[in-house]
């Protein structure tokens, strides 16, 4: 059993660093850690309050769990050492505790506190161990199944909620019965002998009298009269995205007012107190979007705002499935169709002369090609590569470019299946109301290029990207043609506007990186950046540019 946090300064290294309160990392993380590290705790969003003060943690620590815990808790001890107070401590972390474990430290909870259990292999949650909790003095205990594993997981779902579950597989599922989907549901959340291989979660509240809401319900709950809401609260369904991106900023709750399996509304909580920047450009570009007049099945703004220090954006939920890599590869045709189409017809809709705003194009150019310089210094042949592409690009200035309303991620998880036959797009933070044509559209086939091959490493990734672009027998050719015409993009800005869809990912992967560290990445962590695989694509890409030089 681990004594002491002081044991754990081969894991944990700096010192923990109050100033954004429960957030900023010890100094010694790396930007990839600490937004590694970030993740494994969003369980704590199922609380009603995710700063994490005073942790007591008991079991048989996993170092992710560990150094998470000592980076954004204001204080943290490990089952051994010395212990708080007599009930002054917060919140008790479990992981694959045995009941004699958790019953040792409950008397150093508070009336307040609560508990959150990781059941470990071997460990079932029987009707015995809730009574045993309630006998303890834990009241509102809920279950949790954390879909993908504790440390890789993509969703929280509520175990003991038929609806929610429904909710989550209709996400996942396309044409499923109502009546059939209730009868998964409902059969998932009975099995007992099926949680034995689940990442099964618990928790629970010290006092029967306080608060078991979710920080989003919690939320929901105060704006509820203020927006005209219909009541959102314990018990209505719910599920929680955890993004599992390095860049990712938020998590996710999918809600509904009733016992619905589709979701109504859509909670964005920013992961960190002080980083409301990125939902606050989210609220922006949905309002812009919302201007424009556009046709396009996209979320509409609720409500923003902060909320008890922590940025929230609350939006429409779109009905429909994840155009998933796996829903790609068995429908590459109707994918590829339904989103060029969709995407032509919506940058017709939104686009500006190039024209009628003198300079704006070769302004984003610039700014971009900026941004990527320190980025590619390292590389010995930067400079070469660099004044390639400022040599591709200076084209731009004399050609009649239309501005369209970029969205700039168009890809999995934001694109919906939607039942009318539509696609829906979310997730409008990265997208610019100015910005350039066939950028989204090049992303988008990328995505269908690596789902098709089942692309994930760099190598693999680049092998794919280049099949689907370079060359003449090139896939994409007829479907970059057909965007080109309809939009009235000139043919010879398609290979500078390549040359930046690429140029514009890579540059602002440092800064997407950087978030949980509250810093900019180091010359040593921007080594990291040119092992992902946006360097490796825009290095190619670069390098074979004379590869790209065909009509269309």
């Amino acid at each position: 059993m681990i004594a002491r946090i002081e044991n754990f300064r081969g894991l944990v290294t700096g010192d923990v660093d109050h100033t954004r309160r429960g957030l900023r990392p010890a100094v010694g993380l790396t930007a990839a850690d600490a937004s590694r590290l970030t993740r494994r705790l969003d369980w704590r969003f199922l609380l009603p309050d995710p700063h994490l003060r005073r942790v007591i943690h008991v079991g048989f620590p996993t170092v992710t769990m560990a150094r998470a815990l000592a980076a954004f808790s204001d204080s943290v001890m490990f089952a051994g050492g010395q212990p708080h107070a007599r009930g002054q401590a917060d919140l008790v972390v479990a992981e694959g505790a045995a009941r004699q474990q958790i019953e040792s430290v409950l008397p150093e909870l508070g009336a307040r506190g609560w508990l959150y259990w990781e059941l470990r292999s071997g460990q079932t949650l029987r009707q015995a161990d809730i009574a045993w909790l309630r006998r303890c003095g834990i009241s509102h205990v809920r279950a949790f199944w954390h879909c993908g594993g504790f440390e890789n997981r993509r969703w929280i779902i509520p175990l003991a909620d038929p609806a929610g579950l429904a909710m989550f597989l209709k996400r996942r599922i396309v044409n499923i019965p109502a009546n059939l989907l209730s009868q998964i549901a409902d059969g998932l959340a009975r099995s007992r002998t099926l949680h034995r291989t689940l990442a099964i979660s618990v928790i629970g509240c010290r006092t029967p009298g306080a608060e078991c809401a979710t920080f989003a319900e919690r939320f929901m709950v105060a704006q509820t009269l203020r927006l005209g809401l219909a009541p959102i609260g314990p018990g209505r369904p719910y599920i929680l995205a955890t993004p599992a991106f390095p860049s990712s900023r938020s998590v996710v709750f999918l809600m509904s007012p009733n016992q619905s399996y589709e979701p109504t509304l859509v909670a964005k909580i920013a992961r960190a107190e002080a980083d409301g920047e990125p939902l606050a450009c989210e609220a922006r570009n949905l309002r812009a979007l919302h201007l424009a007049g556009a046709d396009v099945e996209a979320p509409k703004l609720v409500s923003h705002g902060v909320f008890e220090r922590r940025a929230i954006l609350v939006e429409s939920a779109l009905p429909g499935r994840l155009m998933t890599p796996r829903v790609v590869r068995r429908q590459p045709d109707a994918c590829i169709e339904a989103v060029t189409d969709w995407l032509a017809e919506f940058h017709r809709e939104t686009r500006a002369s190039g024209c009628r705003l003198p300079g704006r194009v070769m302004t984003l150019v610039n700014n971009q090609l900026n941004r990527l310089e320190p980025i590619v210094a390292q590389e010995p042949a930067a400079p070469e590569l660099l004044l390639r592409v400022r040599r591709e690009t200076s084209r731009l200035e004399s050609l009649k470019v239309p501005l369209v309303f970029e969205h700039g991620d168009l890809s999995s998880p934001n694109l919906l299946m939607l039942g009318n036959g539509r696609v829906g797009v979310l997730d409008w933070e990265l997208a610019d109301p100015r910005g350039l044509p066939a950028v989204d559209l090049f992303f988008f086939l990328a995505f269908v290029a690596f789902a098709r091959e089942r692309a994930t490493t760099p190598a693999q990734c680049v092998a794919a990207f280049r099949d689907a672009f370079f060359g003449p027998t090139a896939w994409t050719h007829p479907h970059i043609a057909r965007y080109i015409a309809l939009v009235g993009v000139p043919k010879t800005a398609v290979v500078p506007l390549f040359l930046l869809c690429w140029s514009r990912y890579l540059s602002a992967l440092p800064a997407r990186m950087a978030w949980a560290a509250g810093r900019d990445l180091r010359c040593t962590e921007l080594q990291e950046v040119r092992r992902d695989r946006y360097w490796h694509l825009w290095k190619y890409a670069v390098e074979h540019v004379d590869d790209l030089q065909h009509p269309y």
